[in-house]
């Protein structure tokens, strides 16, 4: 199916769930949004702005109606958490949300980028998402709610097995290519993480932690955007993604929060401190989440492309895992 077919598809789908949907009423002047992985439609859903999000046009994913259903669930679990939308409404192929006003925390990045006071805004920042995330990783899931987000297998079986998955395709992919075959070795290391987690309660985790889906209003934080790649985890996990995706100890991605800024605010609202050995421990979840988006950009052809970039990361998380 070409763009336009799809395109059209969807907008199909938005104008029957507004027909069949009183609550929902479709804005009259847009045009359909096409992002990364799905297209959105903006409306009113009983009265408050709302997003349709649309994840099965034949043209993203094949795997899009499971990442509708994890999205689906993620919203709903982590509903008591602040700055996460609400979920208002699910069908089979989309969901409608709460509508957050703001601004990519990328784009803000980008408007005080030659500012005397940018690392201020980082810092700030830094500790405002570290605090949100914070509560989400105190949202620990039931044993019912493991089982229904498994779609119905034992959890940690379920958690083991991916782990072993991304750890044989992260060796496959390491020995093909070049960027990424000195770095073999921290496959290994990453095998000392599996009996920690396995006496961690189960949470959800967000791998990719997109400063495009940080929505920021005046200087703050105002809303978390997709959830659709949220896998099930542990704190561990939890804190390895964010250590992967988010401070500026990266020599190729500088202009980003301290990761000492995000730790405070983590702390702030989490109320917990960490030994030595539970840091090493989030260094070598960053390094298995690190595979995992790599692996994720292989699955899109990209690689050869990436792969210096990916490369540049592990001597920083390597030098940090020796120096712990």
């Amino acid at each position: 199916m070409n763009d336009l077919a799809g395109y059209r598809e969807a907008m199909a789908c938005a104008r029957d769930i507004a027909a069949a949907d009183k609550y929902f009423t479709l804005d009259a002047a847009q045009t359909l949004q096409q992002g990364k992985n799905n297209r959105v439609l903006t409306g009113v859903y009983d009265g408050q702005p709302a997003v349709l999000k649309f994840y099965d046009d034949c043209i993203n994913r094949a795997d899009s109606r499971e990442r509708k259903r994890v999205e689906a669930f993620a919203l709903a679990y982590f509903q008591q958490c602040p700055f996460i939308p609400r979920l208002l409404a699910e069908y089979d192929n989309a969901i409608i949300m709460q509508r957050v006003a703001g601004n990519s925390f990328t784009a803000e990045i980008a408007v005080c980028i030659n500012d005397r006071d940018q690392r201020t805004f980082l810092e700030a920042m830094g500790e405002e998402i570290g605090a949100a995330y914070g509560h989400m990783a105190a949202q620990t899931l039931s044993g019912d709610d493991a089982i229904r987000f498994c779609q119905h297998s034992e959890p940690v079986r379920v958690l083991s097995a991916r782990i072993t998955t991304l750890l044989s395709r992260a060796h496959t992919i390491a020995n093909a290519e070049e960027h990424l075959r000195p770095h073999v070795d921290t496959i290994e290391l990453i095998r000392e993480l599996e009996p920690v987690i396995q006496d961690e309660p189960l949470t959800l985790y967000k791998y990719d932690n997109n400063f495009e889906n940080i929505l920021v209003d005046d200087g703050h934080l105002v809303a978390l955007l997709d959830f659709e790649m949220c896998y099930l985890g542990t704190e561990t996990l939890f804190l390895g993604a964010m250590l992967d995706t988010m401070p500026e100890i990266y020599p190729l991605f500088p202009n980003r929060p301290s990761w000492e800024s995000i730790m405070s605010g983590y702390r702030r609202t989490r109320g917990t401190q960490y030994e030595a050995g539970m840091s090493r421990h989030i260094i070598l979840a960053a390094m298995l989440n690190h595979w995992h988006r790599i692996i994720e950009t292989a699955e899109g052809t990209r690689l050869a492309h990436y792969a210096p970039r990916f490369a540049s990361r592990f001597p920083v998380l390597k030098q940090m895992y020796h120096s712990t």
